[in-house]
């Protein structure tokens, strides 16, 4: 969907003189800043393989192959995406690698419920038999039921176990001013209004300048 436009755009830059500089990075920047969004397409098609389980195998392995090679092409995807084409990066904090975190139980329990359901009412090789539940609610419920314990169960080790295993991590030592020396994003380069301060109202020898995103 990406590269149709950027090939199009990039003829178009090529051809015309007039755009250089920022302006032809601007026409080329068809991508939007790397996000943690891509999350919600791996979970999905996870949660979609794992609901083929309750089905009959006969496509299974195929489905698990093409899952495998679609998950390989995101990841080729997305590397090259951030080497040579992200103009920015938007990752603030975790939230969201916490609720992909959190929302993996779902998939996972349907696993589980996919187990309960095709080992209905069925011998193990040594003769032991499984539950068996003739009516259809019956079996929903049982399915049902482990899907919940298993959602509960993940969520509380989310929330409650894995925090207390983390290490904190320490806070760094390294003065304000030495460290906007080598990040040109910092609070003030970011505020329109105190660059503007700066050159006119403070009067600095030296202004700051508002920080713009490009490319080296």
């Amino acid at each position: 969907s990406n590269l149709v436009p950027y090939i199009v755009q990039m003829n178009l830059v090529r051809s015309k003189r007039a755009i250089v500089g920022h302006y032809a990075e601007r026409s080329m920047m068809h991508f939007a800043p790397m996000d943690l969004s891509r999350y919600g397409d791996i979970l999905l098609n996870v949660m979609l393989t794992a609901l083929m389980f309750f089905l009959p195998p006969g496509f299974l392995s195929s489905i698990i192959l093409y899952l495998f090679l679609s998950h390989i092409y995101i990841y080729v995807y997305d590397h090259w995406r951030v080497l040579r084409q992200v103009p920015a990066f938007s990752f603030s904090n975790n939230n969201v690698h916490r609720a992909a975190e959190c929302l993996l139980a779902v998939p996972i329990g349907l696993l589980l419920s996919a187990g309960v359901f095709k080992s209905n009412c069925q011998k193990l090789s040594n003769g032991i038999s499984l539950p068996c539940s003739e009516e259809g609610w019956a079996l929903f419920g049982r399915c049902f039921t482990v899907f919940a314990l298993h959602v509960c169960l993940h969520l509380y080790l989310l929330v409650r176990v894995v925090p207390r295993q983390m290490v904190a991590k320490e806070p760094s030592i390294i003065p304000y001013e030495v460290a906007a020396r080598t990040i040109p994003q910092t609070w003030f380069t970011c505020n329109a209004v105190h660059c503007l301060r700066s050159a006119y109202v403070y009067n600095h020898s030296t202004p700051h300048i508002l920080f713009r995103a490009g490319r080296t």
